[in-house]
């Protein structure tokens, strides 16, 4: 018999390996900008936006630790509290010599803040159901 506990346990695994497998991906999207693969470079270079702050949230929701008891909405705070941070930070002198801001990032970001609550929600009610 599937416990509470049991389903909670696997659905933080579940958090974790999604969170890991969306920073992971960065890599190869960021060396296809090198490579013409046939991709618009709008949408390879907006892509680690959509990936690393819902990758963060997931990673977040995933903590048995620190982080264990935050609710979905509080970790999408904080993941997108530092995703946010990261990009404002390209304003900065120093930063803009390697990075380029762009208000395209921004949009990402928060759209994958949202699209990465939405997932966690929808992944915490099917463990909710199965485990009840």
């Amino acid at each position: 018999m599937k416990t509470a506990a049991d389903a909670s346990q696997r659905l933080k695994r579940i958090y974790g390996w999604i969170g890991v497998i969306c920073w992971v991906l960065i890599l190869p999207v960021k060396e296809a900008r090198r490579f013409d693969l046939g991709i618009d470079p709008m949408v390879i270079g907006f892509a680690p936006s959509l990936l690393g702050p819902a990758g963060l949230l997931l990673v977040i929701l995933s903590s048995e630790r620190r982080f264990a008891r935050l609710t979905i909405g509080e970790a999408a705070l904080m993941a997108g509290t530092v995703a946010l941070g990261l990009e404002f930070a390209q304003v900065l002198p120093l930063v803009r010599r390697i990075y380029t801001f762009d208000w395209l990032d921004v949009a990402a970001t928060l759209f994958s803040i949202v699209a990465g609550a939405m997932i966690s929600a929808g992944l915490r009610r099917r463990y909710r159901a199965a485990s009840g």
